[in-house]
């Protein structure tokens, strides 16, 4: 399996926070326009498939965003959510 960047991370725990949230689906543009990621949405795209691959996203049609799976959610969980005071 494919190491997991860190830029790949911080889409991956962008979109599961904007799904938390919105219960909506992500797409590259929506997270550029919110978050500085410093790259073009094509880059974005790029990386959001790789984490599909992962099993950590899915896309549920066709150019549509992205939703994250039971897995991914698994891994904000036990990784990236923040502990709260």
């Amino acid at each position: 399996m494919k190491k997991i960047q860190e830029r790949q991370i911080q889409i991956l725990k962008h979109i599961i926070e904007e799904y938390i949230k919105t219960g909506e689906i992500t797409g590259s543009k929506s997270l550029l326009s919110k978050h500085d990621l410093q790259v073009s949405s094509a880059t974005v795209r790029n990386d959001m498939a790789s984490l599909e691959k992962m099993g950590l996203l899915f896309q549920p049609y066709n150019s549509a965003g992205r939703l994250p799976t039971t897995r991914g959610l698994r891994v904000f969980v036990d990784y990236l959510i923040e502990a709260m005071p």
